[in-house]
């Protein structure tokens, strides 16, 4: 198979037209090449993409690879990338957000070599889909191209220098394109069991203000105070708080990304105090009770149910 060198985006239009809207068009370029330059920087790929003049047959747009180090494979790595991200349809709508360190550098160590393999190609593939920054691109890429009902089909194709294709070109009919457009902007719901916060400022009248403590150096977190019980009884002094008191607590972390998946501020909740904390001295809660009976019963429906 020859080499890539070129990444084209081919739009099927009605009436064998050859014109857009030109807003439409720009939009999707946009986010096109916010999703071509992310996975430059994930993988570290050393590339730029320029653009070629608009061809027709529908109507394509070009960008040409220059690659800033002499691995020829990485330019095939990030179009055949592309093409998958931008054609394979979700397997899910929620966002999810389960990349590690861990993983990012084992493929970029596998990237290093002088030749990339097809797996280690699927590999990048899988993991770039992860991305909240890449789906909500690609959710704003196919929400643009939506609104124009020229475009009955779209393509995705790796071409050599001379702009021949070398892969078959991958395709999404517009029926499909729904599927790649998120419902909501929120992350799965992460919940810590066993969460350890510092209390730097209880609530101490009634109302929806926040709370404020330390859950992870250095900086404090602000967070709703949601078990009832546990309210009650600090606004009834029958719970109180010094310096250096910490809470064992079920707590909520609710995680959104903006219109270009960028992570925002997290919000917390602390669903049932377990224990309060007193100089290394845990007192069990009232909530506490109620909720291991609640987690013991549940446990044991789980058993017998299998």
């Amino acid at each position: 198979m020859k080499n890539a060198a070129k990444f084209e985006i081919h739009y099927h239009l009605q009436n064998k037209s050859h014109s857009i809207d030109a807003l439409v068009r720009n939009k999707c370029e946009a986010e096109f090449l916010a999703i071509a330059y992310e996975i430059i920087s994930q993988f570290e790929l050393g590339i730029t993409l320029e653009a070629e003049a608009w061809s027709e047959g529908g109507l394509r747009d070009r960008w040409k690879t220059l690659s800033f180090t002499d691995k020829i494979a990485s330019v095939t790595l990030l179009v055949t990338v592309l093409a998958t991200v931008m054609s394979r349809v979700p397997v899910s709508d929620p966002l999810q957000d389960t990349k590690n360190c861990l993983e990012i550098e084992k493929l970029r160590q596998e990237l290093s070599q002088d030749v990339i393999s097809q797996t280690v190609i699927d590999s990048c593939a899988e993991y770039i889909q992860k991305s909240p920054k890449i789906r909500t691109r690609r959710s704003n890429f196919y929400k643009h191209l939506r609104h124009n009902e020229k475009v009955y089909k779209i393509g995705f194709s790796s071409l050599d220098e001379d702009s021949a294709p070398i892969t078959d070109e991958k395709t999404v009919l517009r029926p499909d394109f729904p599927k790649f457009i998120l419902l909501s902007n929120k992350l799965p719901v992460e919940i810590i069991e066993d969460a350890q916060i510092e209390i730097v400022a209880p609530v101490l009248r009634e109302g929806n203000a926040k709370w404020k403590g330390i859950y992870i150096e250095p900086t404090p977190i602000s967070f709703e105070m949601n078990d009832r019980e546990f309210k009650q009884a600090v606004l009834a002094k029958q719970i109180s708080f010094k310096n250096g008191d910490i809470i064992l607590c079920v707590l909520e972390i609710h995680r959104e990304v903006n219109e270009v998946g960028e992570l925002a501020t997290p919000k917390y909740a602390v669903q049932t105090v377990l224990d309060k904390i007193e100089n290394g001295v845990r007192k069990e809660t009232a909530s506490s009770k109620k909720y291991r009976r609640e987690l013991e019963a549940k446990k044991a429906q789980t058993s017998m149910d299998f």
